[in-house]
């Protein structure tokens, strides 16, 4: 019987094969079915080779997937697992419809993952964060310098950061107005209270180049936004701001 040689494949078709991978578990990971489960224990096991100490039993795994699914063979010159011709896939829908079973599919995205000289380059989930929301997609680096999924994405985080950003300081600066509320004699409720003192030096308003015209400025601290922090804080949102009392009384 003729020897079986292993796979030399160029660079294009390994990372579309690694495209494939993330396009799967994107799509997997919105299902309720048997790929999901799976694709769990993949994640699980990938998330434990990547820390660099995975357990004896990961690795056991690990050499089981790549034997049953790929008959790769080690080669000790280069460190890495290698398949065989024919015995990789490109076309991962088809993998749960062939195996229903969760360790066999788990093992399949394993294998793909493993033999992959492009591997490294598989990242995620995105921690891009929108609307209280983190992104979680998995996807193929192109550069070193990529942290997110897409350019979209590292634009949205960066406005949510700083958005969030404000809201801390603005936050912090209400928690002031309303300890010196708290110890005044005065009569002033203390959201005006707050509004009053907690924005000295704050343009409630801020001039548009250009054009004429001014917009909100969102470091000003408005009644609005003290209602807003305060329900949030009742309902136990961590951060968020409590109705505050007078001490003493």
């Amino acid at each position: 019987m003729a020897k079986v040689s292993p796979i030399r494949e160029d660079g294009k078709l390994a990372k579309a094969r690694l495209s494939q991978l993330a396009k799967t578990i994107n799509e997997w990971k919105n299902t309720r079915w048997t790929p999901r489960e799976g694709l769990d224990m993949f994640l699980a096991w990938l998330q434990e080779i990547r820390s660099g100490n995975p357990s004896p039993a990961v690795l056991e795994m690990e050499a089981d997937a790549l034997i049953r699914f790929t008959r790769a063979e080690f080669d000790p010159d280069s460190g890495e697992w290698r398949p065989h011709i024919g015995t990789h896939w490109t076309d991962g829908g088809a993998w749960a419809l062939s195996d229903r079973i969760v360790d066999s599919t788990a093992k399949r995205l394993l294998a793909e993952w493993r033999t992959n000289p492009y591997r490294n380059l598989l990242e995620g989930p995105c921690q891009c964060r929108r609307n209280n929301q983190t992104c979680g997609k998995y996807y193929v680096r192109r550069t070193n310098e990529q942290k997110y999924c897409s350019a979209k994405c590292g634009r949205d985080h960066k406005a949510y950061s700083q958005a969030e950003e404000t809201r801390n300081a603005k936050l912090n600066r209400a928690r002031v107005a309303i300890s010196e509320w708290a110890d005044s004699d005065t009569r002033q409720d203390w959201k005006s209270y707050v509004v009053a003192n907690a924005n000295k030096g704050v343009r409630k308003q801020l001039p548009i180049q250009g054009k004429g015209e001014s917009r909100p400025n969102n470091e000003y601290i408005t009644v609005g936004f003290l209602t807003h922090s305060v329900n949030e804080g009742n309902k136990g949102k961590k951060g968020e701001l409590k109705e505050p009392k007078k001490r003493g009384r």
